[in-house]
């Protein structure tokens, strides 16, 4: 693969990342600790700001942003104290702050509060769920979950909203929006078809377009349009191909769909470097396979950054 083409990638790729930076570190008043500078001054537009920030990035500070790292969290990318980026700290989960944490509170599975068919209790559930998130100092909680309980075999069921796709729309719109009103990041996941966890990393769930677009897209797309920061793709494969370098990121999620936010892996998920990159995935969480190659553009994460302030 030629230099350019792998610039032109990740130029894409980055672009993504950076916008979302943008939200996390205005909402957190981080810019107000710099001197006055162009992505600092709120009566730029997001875009105009994120544009500036990255053109003061280096190479490498823009590679740090690609790929997950160790810190405090389930999941890290690290701050830049030079230029104002705070670090981001991933922590499941879709019932609740978790992972390590104590004090916190066991609130009802996701599927119990899908059960009553009431949105407004779902939003009310997002909304505790995120104020107890940030409370734990997370910037973003990897949740709500929203797959398929299409094997009841599947142990991670309870996370998400049944086998209906029309209820997981509703609720899954509504459980982002809770989350988002706190000021943390939501994860829409796992895109796609992650419906069973026995030999997660390899088993590829096969189904058609049709199949897809009626009953396992629908939740996703009802967080797209409700405003979801981030996506996570999935462990299994996709009609024999890795969920993380699926076609559809980027030919249904962003382009149909017009989602301007993020997608990660799931923590290890197998996929190939240019394989993902070209298709779709911004964030690498601990396979690797972005920290070789050149990172030139994180502008989606920066914009959503300077749009909170």
């Amino acid at each position: 693969m030629s230099r350019p083409a792998q610039q032109q990638i990740f130029r894409h790729l980055t672009n993504h990342i950076v916008h979302w930076f943008c939200l996390v570190a205005c909402g957190l008043g981080f810019t107000n600790r710099l001197a006055a500078q162009t992505w600092t001054n709120a009566n730029f537009t997001a875009s105009q700001r994120a544009d500036a920030l990255l053109a003061a990035m280096t190479q490498a500070e823009k590679m740090a942003m690609v790929s997950g790292a160790g810190g405090a969290y389930i999941g890290n990318i690290p701050g830049n104290k030079r230029l104002g980026i705070p670090a981001l700290g991933f922590q499941d989960g879709p019932g609740g702050a978790g992972d390590w944490n104590t004090g916190v509170t066991a609130f009802p599975a996701p599927i119990c509060i899908a059960a009553s068919w009431d949105e407004a209790l779902m939003r009310q559930y997002g909304t505790y769920i995120g104020e107890e998130e940030r409370g734990k100092g997370g910037q973003v909680l990897l949740g709500p979950t929203m797959n398929m309980a299409r094997a009841y075999q599947n142990g991670r069921n309870f996370e998400s909203y049944g086998e209906d796709p029309y209820l997981s729309f509703v609720m899954a719109a509504a459980h982002v929006q809770g989350i988002q009103s706190q000021g943390v990041i939501a994860t829409a996941k796992h895109f796609v078809c992650n419906d069973e966890e026995t030999d997660r990393w390899l088993v590829s769930a096969d189904a058609d377009e049709r199949t897809r677009q009626e009953i396992y897209y629908p939740p996703f797309r009802a967080a797209v349009d409700a405003g979801v920061g981030a996506i996570m793709a999935s462990y299994n494969r996709v009609n024999g191909r890795s969920a993380c370098e699926s076609e559809a990121l980027n030919a249904t999620v962003k382009k149909l769909w017009g989602y301007d936010g993020f997608i990660m892996s799931d923590w290890d998920a197998y996929f190939s470097t240019v394989g993902a990159a070209n298709n779709g995935l911004d964030m690498d969480m601990y396979n690797n396979a972005f920290g070789s190659m050149p990172a030139t553009s994180l502008r989606p994460i920066l914009m959503a950054w300077c749009s909170a302030s």
